[in-house]
């Protein structure tokens, strides 16, 4: 739950955020876009969202003071009768009128103001209001940053994910979480964030809990990372040696906060280094990203070679 208390000490120094009237702070913001006003504050209500953050911009703010006091004080009267979260002025460096203030303490809405553009305050706190307010969930497994490619690798326990996980750090790549993986869906993209009281821990069996950020280095670790593809790690007694994969041209999804996330499952057996088999499938995810594909191409060049020697044939038996 975001209340607009929140919502002020999370933006205060980035955009410098002055309280004017404190009414209502324990309102909740439950969209995550907002609103400038506009239109509203002549009295044409017909698209107003009550549940959002209003802007006070340079137009709103010159409207209402072109217009008289009195005037103005009828107009904010009725847009006030909205029960908004918050009304923001941006881009207004002047006091603000003290009958104005009052009109806001009176009606329970809270009042801020910034001197910043309202095109910067409105992108600011829309990616803020889209990160706080995103659908979330939580995985089991271990998030890695392989070559700039999210892998949340997964597996039934103990089958080595944070062994696994051990390798790629020590190779220098980066761990966004261990065991428990925080999920988002922000703008339709699946984000992995650390659990805050795990953050850069991971456990190894028989050896304990180990912080990775202490031993290998800030530069073995980050915050947050989308996730582009989910490893299934499986027994080889559980594989089903005829349904394995051989080409890479087909590959199964996983729905996760109505995005699909494409899977891919390897068999786990003595002696196979899954670290550098998930390597070489990053740096094939990074072609395929740039529009190279593999077992297209290795397929046209096999087709060209069986016409190339049955065109061949031909000829000769001619």
């Amino acid at each position: 739950m975001l209340t607009v208390a929140d919502f002020y000490e999370h933006n205060r120094n980035i955009l410098g955020l002055r309280i004017l009237v404190a009414a209502n702070f324990s309102a909740t913001i439950l969209q995550p876009r907002i609103q400038k006003s506009g239109l509203a504050l002549t009295g044409y209500t017909e698209f107003v969202h009550e549940d959002r953050i209003q802007i006070f911009g340079q137009t709103e703010m010159g409207y209402l003071g072109s217009i008289g006091r009195a005037e103005a004080t009828r107009k904010l009267e009725s847009f006030l009768t909205f029960p908004f979260p918050a009304v923001l002025i941006t881009h207004h460096p002047q006091p603000i009128e003290p009958w104005m203030l009052e009109l806001f303490t009176r009606h329970g809405v809270a009042l801020l103001q910034t001197v910043q553009t309202s095109s910067h305050v409105i992108a600011t706190v829309t990616r803020y209001l889209e990160f706080e307010l995103a659908e979330q969930t939580t995985l089991h497994g271990g998030m890695m940053d392989i070559f700039g490619v999210g892998m949340l690798i997964t597996g039934e326990s103990g089958i080595g994910k944070s062994e696994c996980c051990l390798d790629l750090i020590t190779s220098g790549h980066r761990l966004v979480a261990d065991d428990v993986v925080l999920v988002k869906n922000i703008s339709g993209e699946l984000v992995a964030f650390s659990n805050n009281e795990l953050e850069h821990h991971m456990e190894v069996r028989g050896l304990g809990i180990i912080n990775i950020k202490d031993i290998f280095g800030a530069a073995s670790v980050r915050r947050r990372k989308k996730v582009e593809l989910i490893i299934e790690l499986q027994s080889w007694e559980r594989q089903n040696a005829a349904q394995l994969e051989r080409l890479g041209d087909t590959r199964s999804f996983r729905h996760v906060l109505d995005i699909d996330i494409p899977v891919v499952c390897l068999p786990v057996t003595p002696g196979r280094n899954i670290a550098k088999i998930l390597e070489v499938l990053a740096r094939n995810t990074i072609l395929q990203n740039m529009g190279y594909q593999t077992v297209e191409t290795f397929m046209s060049k096999l087709h060209n070679r069986i016409q190339s020697k049955t065109a061949d044939g031909s000829t000769g038996g001619a």
